[in-house]
């Protein structure tokens, strides 16, 4: 029986993976509907506004979610984890700042142009989709607590 219960387990923790795991495999679903090889600029640019936002999407999800599994760590074990919270925000702030000057800058060489603004926005959602996931693995962390 104790033989059964450990495979079971086993095959649970495999199967159903991490809120990042999982994440993952959703956003490649929507990668894949998203045309990356498209005839024009402007659709070229469209295409990667779409990935941004569905990144973006993602990125208040876990956001919250974080947020909220920190609030009950702050308060389960009080002091020790005070500004827990108040840090992630504080960084999550920045780190837009950061993305958002980081798009700029890479626009840059190309200028206003019709090349400038695909690029802009392409690092604008591989940057999106990095700190995502980023957020998703702090996620699975701060819930094994």
């Amino acid at each position: 029986m104790k033989k059964m219960f450990l495979l079971f387990l086993v095959f649970s923790l495999v199967s159903f993976g991490g809120y990042k795991e999982n994440l993952e495999k959703r956003m490649k679903m929507i990668e894949k509907g998203i045309n990356k090889d498209t005839g024009s600029t402007a659709e070229a640019v469209d295409e990667q506004v779409k990935l941004y936002e569905a990144w973006d999407k993602e990125l208040n999800i876990v956001y919250k979610k974080l947020i909220n599994k920190i609030e009950e760590i702050e308060k389960k074990y009080g002091e020790e984890y005070k500004g827990f919270k108040a840090s992630l925000i504080k960084t999550q702030k920045s780190w837009i700042e950061f993305r958002d000057n980081e798009a700029d800058f890479s626009q840059r060489p190309f200028g206003r142009g019709s090349m400038g603004r695909v690029v802009r926005a392409g690092t604008r959602s591989e940057m999106t989709k990095d700190r995502t996931l980023e957020l998703a693995e702090y996620y699975d962390e701060v819930s094994e607590f």
